[in-house]
């Protein structure tokens, strides 16, 4: 949809890999964020939540579909997990409703 549009543009896709790493965007120093995710794609490894370090290509493991859309807001996006046979291990649509608030599933 229209996030997969502009979310590169727009740091969609560093929030999406500090998400994953178990930041907040309260938190988060903003100064560190570029080289997190630098060094992720240079290390193609991630740390899920701090803990758990897995392969990860940000080049290969972020899709962006642009010409979706999801059924609650077109600003959306689906964040899908997979095990190593590609089983959908979760799955969770997100939504950027305007003025900098977010909502996940269909808050309807």
């Amino acid at each position: 949809g229209s996030l997969a549009l502009t979310g590169v543009g727009h740091g969609t896709d560093y929030a999406v890999l500090m998400g994953f790493e178990g930041e907040s965007p309260e938190q988060i120093d903003p100064s560190l964020i570029k080289t997190r995710t630098n060094n992720i794609s240079k290390k193609q490894r991630l740390n899920l939540r701090s803990q758990h370090s897995i392969e990860f290509i940000p080049i290969r493991d972020l899709l962006w579909y642009t010409t979706e859309t999801l059924p609650f807001h077109p600003n959306g996006m689906k964040c899908t997990a997979f095990d190593q046979s590609s089983n959908i291990l979760a799955s969770e649509d997100y939504y950027s409703i305007g003025g900098g608030f977010v909502v996940h599933g269909d808050p309807a």
